[in-house]
């Protein structure tokens, strides 16, 4: 119970992050529908997903500077483990970090929100997306880590399927790209 009670409290702080993004983007309305579907911001995010997908099929190493790594480092040690503030911290800190890595279905559902430009249904839309995409959180929390895979080899081939579909992302966005045309200097 206090596993699952954790994993809930991460994930309402990951909630918390995308609750206000999901209000921001009905704010913004019509301009930020303009600025997702700019051929520059398509651009970006094709580029970026083809780099992380090379990474993940260990074309080359990816990583934060070493300064960078050592300051988080230090500064996640402080947080309080296992306490429902740190926990919740934790989460919102990880929504931070993982949104880029769902920057797709994020990017759709802020799109869909600015036409609507629905305040409440920005907040709660992406409030039941935080929600599910923390059900696997809840479930490891519910089985205290014993449903947790070990590691092992089986890990490689995971990781080259992933980063294949990455690639395969980063190729969509370039098909969509293509159609847009980019205005001339």
């Amino acid at each position: 119970a206090r596993g699952f009670g954790l994993a809930a409290v991460y994930v309402l702080g990951m909630s918390l992050v995308y609750t206000v993004l999901g209000v921001a983007a009905g704010l913004l309305g019509a301009g930020l529908a303009a600025w997702l579907q700019s051929p520059w911001v398509l651009g970006t995010f094709a580029v970026l997903l083809a780099a992380f997908a090379l990474a993940m099929l260990d074309v080359f190493a990816l990583q934060a500077p070493v300064g960078l790594q050592s300051r988080v480092q230090t500064w996640m040690q402080r947080l309080p483990g296992g306490q429902v503030g740190g926990v919740f911290l934790m989460g919102v800190l990880s929504a931070l970090i993982v949104g880029p890595c769902v920057a797709a279905p994020l990017a759709g559902v802020l799109l869909f929100i600015s036409q609507t430009g629905d305040l409440v249904t920005g907040g709660s839309a992406l409030f039941a997306m935080a929600w599910g995409e923390g059900v696997l959180l809840l479930v490891v929390g519910a089985g205290a880590g014993a449903l947790l895979p070990r590691a092992g080899a089986w890990m490689t081939p995971l990781k080259a399927a992933f980063g294949l579909l990455l690639l395969a992302t980063a190729w969509w966005m370039a098909q969509l790209l293509s159609a847009c045309r980019l205005p001339s200097a």
